[in-house]
């Protein structure tokens, strides 16, 4: 599915959610649900999306207006595979992600306000 394709449906309410892949350590890929099934974000020549890192794939999606409440997970394929009798099955691991700010760099704008209660305030 073409990213453009993508955002148009997902501002329609029609992608359940969307998964960013971990394929390497250095390349992260998209893959949009809907109905229950689930396909590869493409670029406008075909290529199928791929970024860098983690931070480059959401700062794609942060770009795009009306993603905002779309469910978001990082997708990692573990290591190893699970055998039941003679076919191994491998797993993958699911995390929720959102599209805001790391805690780093909402630190980061905060320093110089205080915060704390009355008794005890600090400032950063």
């Amino acid at each position: 599915m073409k990213f453009s394709k993508f955002v148009q449906l997902a501002r329609d309410g029609q992608i359940s959610e969307l998964h960013i892949e971990s394929v390497t350590p250095q390349s992260f890929r998209f893959r949009a649900v809907a109905e229950g099934y689930a396909v590869a974000l493409r670029d406008e020549q075909g290529r199928q999306i791929s970024d860098r890192s983690l931070g480059h794939a959401k700062q794609r999606l942060r770009n795009v207006r009306g993603l905002e409440k779309l469910p978001l997970y990082l997708v990692q394929q573990r290591s190893g595979s699970i055998m039941v009798g003679n076919t191994a099955y491998s797993t993958s691991h699911k995390t929720p992600l959102t599209l805001d700010a790391s805690p780093l760099s909402v630190a980061i704008r905060v320093v110089g306000e205080t915060v704390g209660t009355a008794d005890a305030q600090a400032t950063l």
